[in-house]
């Protein structure tokens, strides 16, 4: 009975040949990407010291991944932020408000000077403000580190998965 159950694992596992993770760890294709540039697109005056450090996380989180310093693809990154009014709670003591990242990668292929790829989405994450300034700005604070680090990671999926699938062409 045990060599009817080895029997039949082994031809199901047959069936998995030249199967590969769709999230694998480090290919070698992720080497060919480097990040060129992530922005913000605010006018530079009105931009809070936070847009910018949106900017900084998502370049920081990018290049773990992306650390090539040089390519055959670059990746652009622009990132635009608005806020919306979400809720009052029924005793008026806090507004909840929504903090919305959109979202713009493009990747460059550097040899033919054109656009491979183009991804725009919109990254969400909220906040309450408060009473006190300072428990709203470190909320502000935490609600921009979450939508920067959902966003990189949100990237890396994409440029992952083109790259797969031009792999597979």
């Amino acid at each position: 009975m045990k060599k009817l159950a080895c029997v039949l694992s082994a031809v199901m596992l047959t069936g998995c040949f030249g199967y590969q993770p769709m999230y694998a760890k480090k290919s070698g294709d992720l080497s060919r990407v480097y990040v060129e540039k992530v922005t913000v697109s605010q006018e530079e005056e009105s931009m809070g010291k936070g847009q910018r450090r949106v900017a900084q996380l998502m370049n920081r989180s990018l290049k773990e991944v992306f650390n090539n310093n040089s390519g055959d693809l670059s990746l652009l990154v622009d990132v635009h932020e608005n806020e919306n009014a979400l809720a009052i709670q029924r005793d008026a003591t806090e507004e909840r408000l929504e903090l919305i990242l959109t979202v713009t990668a493009t990747l460059m292929n550097n040899e033919t000077g054109k656009e491979d790829l183009r991804s725009v989405f919109d990254v969400i994450s909220h906040y309450n403000i408060q009473e006190t300034p300072y428990a709203t700005e470190s909320g502000v604070e935490r609600a921009r580190k979450s939508a920067a680090s959902s966003a990189a990671e949100e990237v890396v999926h994409r440029v992952s998965l083109f790259l797969n699938q031009e792999n597979k062409h």
